[in-house]
């Protein structure tokens, strides 16, 4: 071919390549049919102003709604720890000429947010209309500012604010302070949270088969507390003759209370068989009244055996239908006797008289599914033997579901389909991962939450429904935040206490119920120093662990059981007050250098917590340990598997997921890469012309 024509296709090839690839990448483009987009989800924030709606349907932007019963401005923002300081916020309102004005800001402090010098949020339509400020706008999940916040499968922290006032744009926009109260407020938000397989029953009232049973407070007076207040009441569901199966449930909060409630939490209540007791001795707390689940007049059993969370809602939440195949068991021929722990978290700062009766509205049927459902306790066990030192901004407690368990317990050819999963931990807690490991290789994660919030406990809907096989390993990894504690945090029940843990749904129905460890006795003290420690305590707790040995203390019976967590043992030994210094009725007995007879507690806690070097070598020795595995069966019957002391597989970690940013970021390259090859083809083509 001419050298001529060559380099003529050549030069044509690279702009034809390079226009096309820009021309189909333009982000201005908006082409939306405001009345007709189909919101997959929509709440009401607290104070009852505000209303969120949004789309998430498409992988690029997120499409959203505000309206607020205000004529001034609102202002959301995404933010890591629920304050300006460092959130991504946009501000938004209608003028005085009608004309729709939306914003891009940044919060540096907790004064007024700085405009950004890219504006990523793009105003699709705005009116104001009989005192009410509608906006729709789009954003992407991702928009590569590094003054905006990424938006991702976990659950995010939305502030809010309004005010009654547009800001003054005569030179420079001025914004009048939103004011104190109810006109701001921070509330968890789950955006990637995906839409539910059907409506809410009593939308779609032509399955007459479907029931429902409202579970609620009933008129509780609920008093001036800026602290939260945790209320508690024992409900037995209706008895069945034959065999239901849940589909879903949703809230039941008023307009007026929902500024002033956190949470609702709905707990089964369980009496592990090695404690001599059988369920239905819980019918003897129908009829107490609502109490305070942290006072002395809350009977220490609700605590310790209600403590399996059936249904999670936060604040402004929707609820959750189940996938349309699959149903939780419920009743059989004979009727299962069914106690269930409500619990409302409340808070009411400004003693505003307020009588609730707030709770949660279960849907049931008796045409049964395909698919039965069971629920996996995973993580580490309530014990004092879960230590966060103090002064740490980021330690990190392992909890461990052995591959031994799993092999032992799920169905050999087909393992199990987990599709919802709830992460637990409480006021230190900052980030949650659930890792799954396969052949000593790390999958993607479960569930995973970097911006974990206490307040806000619920469940999330996998993207797609993931394969759990016998023999995986599941690691629940939780970070802790206690740089203002000057003392230990330990496992317990309370939230002052700690938990790591998670809640896996999962299907087809299964023997495995809890699948739980513990850091080695022996292991745990090595970390700081200790070799051995002894105290009568101990033989409550059947520690050191071994339920097979010869000189074990276990009855034949027991050896059958897993046993009870460390905190119900102590707290039903009328110790639950000591759980948090367990360890100062312990004392040192090695090495002899370290003045044998010395309290535990005091020795650990007169460590230097402060020295990075030292804390880091105690949480990669207690990461690294053996541990105690229980595997738990239906009843808190022990699933037997080779090894009761395990360590957590060696793995290769997967590497961290290409994002959106970093895609474009590579494209940028090539960008230059086209460039060049334009410039070197025109200069070929110039040289074989004047050939």
């Amino acid at each position: 071919m001419d050298l001529k024509i060559f380099g003529f296709f050549q030069l044509l090839f690279y702009i034809f390549y390079l226009d096309f690839g820009m021309s189909s990448r333009n982000d201005s483009d908006i082409d939306i049919d405001i009345i007709n987009i189909d919101w997959t989800h929509q709440m009401t924030l607290p104070g009852g102003v505000i209303q969120l709606k949004w789309t998430n349907e498409d992988s690029i932007w997120i499409t959203m709604e505000v309206r607020g019963r205000t004529q001034g401005y609102i202002g959301i923002g995404f933010s890591p720890s629920g304050t300006m300081s460092g959130s991504d916020i946009l501000l938004g309102w209608v003028n005085t000429s009608g004309v729709p004005n939306l914003k891009d800001y940044h919060g540096v402090t907790n004064g007024v947010p700085i405009e950004d010098d890219e504006q990523d949020y793009q105003l699709i339509y705005g009116t104001e209309e009989n005192g009410e400020t509608r906006l729709v706008f789009r954003r992407k999940w991702d928009t590569c500012d590094k003054n905006d916040k990424v938006i991702e499968d976990e659950g995010i922290r939305v502030i809010w604010a309004w005010s009654p006032n547009d800001p003054e744009e005569e030179k420079s926009l001025h914004l009048h302070y939103h004011g104190l109260g109810q006109r701001r407020g921070v509330q968890t938000i789950f955006f990637r949270r995906f839409q539910e397989p059907m409506k809410f029953p009593e939308k779609n009232t032509s399955d007459t088969r479907i029931k429902y049973w409202d579970i609620a407070m009933y008129n509780v007076d609920i008093p001036q507390t800026v602290d939260p207040l945790f209320l508690c009441k024992i409900y037995q569901f209706p008895k069945l003759n034959n065999k239901h199966h849940i589909i879903g449930y949703r809230p039941l909060i008023s307009a007026e209370s929902l500024p002033y409630i956190h949470d609702i939490i709905l707990y089964k209540c369980h009496v592990h068989e090695g404690l001599g007791k059988t369920i239905d001795f819980f019918a003897k707390y129908i009829d107490y009244p609502v109490t305070n689940c942290f006072s002395q007049k809350c009977p220490y059993d609700w605590r310790a055996y209600c403590w399996t969370t059936k249904f999670s809602i936060g604040a402004g939440t929707e609820g959750e239908m189940y996938p349309l195949d699959i149903g939780d068991p419920i009743g059989n021929e004979e009727g299962d006797l069914i106690y269930l722990k409500l619990e409302i978290r409340y808070q009411n700062p400004f003693g505003y008289n307020l009588m609730d009766s707030s709770g949660i509205r279960i849907y049931y049927t008796d045409q049964l599914r395909r698919y039965e459902i069971s629920t996996l306790f995973t993580g580490y066990r309530r014990t004092p033997f879960l230590s966060v030192p103090p002064f740490q901004s980021n330690f990190k407690i392992f909890g461990q579901c052995s591959t031994e368990c799993t092999k032992a317990a799920f169905p050999i050819t087909t393992g199990v389909k987990a599709f919802s999963i709830l992460l637990r931990a409480h006021e230190t807690g900052r980030k949650l991962t659930l890792r799954h490991i396969r052949n000593e290789i790390e999958l993607e994660p479960l569930a995973y939450d970097n911006n974990y919030d206490n307040n806000y406990q619920g469940y999330r809907k996998l993207s797609k429904d993931v394969t759990i096989l016998p023999g995986d390993e599941l690691l629940m990894e939780c970070e802790y935040d206690t740089e203002r504690n000057e003392t230990f945090i330990f496992g317990g029940l309370s939230t002052t206490d700690e938990i790591c843990e998670a809640l896996i749904l999962y299907y087809p129905r299964s023997n495995l119920e809890d699948c739980r460890s513990q850091i080695e006795f022996y292991s745990y003290l090595d970390a700081f120093g200790v070799q051995n420690a002894t105290g009568t305590i101990l033989r409550k707790l059947n520690l050191p662990f071994d339920p097979l040995s010869s000189s074990t203390s276990l009855s034949k019976n027991q050896q059958n059981l897993t046993l009870p967590d460390d905190v119900l043992v102590l707290g039903l030994s009328g110790l639950t007050e000591e759980v948090p210094n367990f360890f100062s009725r312990l004392i040192i007995r090695n090495p002899i250098n370290m003045n044998i007879g010395k309290n535990l507690f005091n020795y650990m806690q007169n460590l230097d917590w402060r020295n990075k070097t030292f804390v880091k070598s105690v949480e990669t020795k207690w990461r690294n340990a053996p541990r105690y595995t229980y595997c738990t069966g239906v009843g808190g019957k022990r699933v037997n598997h080779p090894n009761h002391i395990v360590k957590i597989m060696k793995y290769i970690v997967r590497p961290e997921k290409e994002t959106q940013c970093d895609r474009q970021g590579s494209n940028s390259g090539n960008l230059a890469t086209f460039c060049f090859l334009i410039i070197t083809s025109m200069v070929t083509l110039l040289l074989t012309f004047c050939i």
